[in-house]
């Protein structure tokens, strides 16, 4: 089954919508706002700012953390963990 904008959306919102139904699009969203946001956001932000569910954000952050991607930012923000990028030193200095 795949996503649907809300009714109130935006045709631009609609048209979106119709291009996030593989997993590999709604990862690469999720990241990219992620990545857009860097002191990091909640689940329910990234939800709200793709227009994904949030069951759905959920799943894809953890996803990219068990991946190591994304770490915890060590703050909660209306009881959420808050999630950010995570950025790799690839000189291999500590």
């Amino acid at each position: 089954m795949g996503f649907q904008a809300r009714n109130t959306d935006p045709d631009t919102s609609h048209e979106r919508m119709g291009e996030l139904n593989t997993d590999a699009s709604r990862t690469d969203l999720v990241h990219d706002c992620l990545l857009d946001h860097l002191d990091g956001l909640t689940y329910r932000e990234v939800a709200e700012i793709t227009g994904l569910k949030g069951t759905t954000t959920s799943t894809i952050i953890s996803k990219l953390k068990r991946d190591g991607r994304v770490e915890d930012a060590g703050v909660r923000r209306d009881g959420c963990l808050v999630r950010r990028i995570r950025f790799v030193n690839l000189k291999g200095d500590a």
